[in-house]
């Protein structure tokens, strides 16, 4: 039996009016909370990771079902 890990890293930019820091990132937080703020595949940076038992590391290639290289 194995273990599989897919880890994908999504970003997104988005501006926030704030007094400060901490306040744009309290805001950014209730805003990703209540749904307002969303990322999807369109976020997607790199390439996703595959991990087995959470030792060995993969990349799955883009564009493609060839998982493991």
């Amino acid at each position: 039996k194995y273990t599989i890990v897919i880890e994908e890293i999504l970003r997104k930019e988005v501006a926030i009016e704030a007094q400060d820091a901490d306040e744009a990132a309290r805001v950014a937080k209730a805003l990703y909370r209540k749904g307002e703020i969303v990322l999807d595949a369109g976020d997607f940076i790199g390439e996703p990771q595959l991990f087995v038992n959470n030792k060995e590391k993969y990349q799955i290639r883009s564009g493609g079902h060839n998982i493991l290289y």
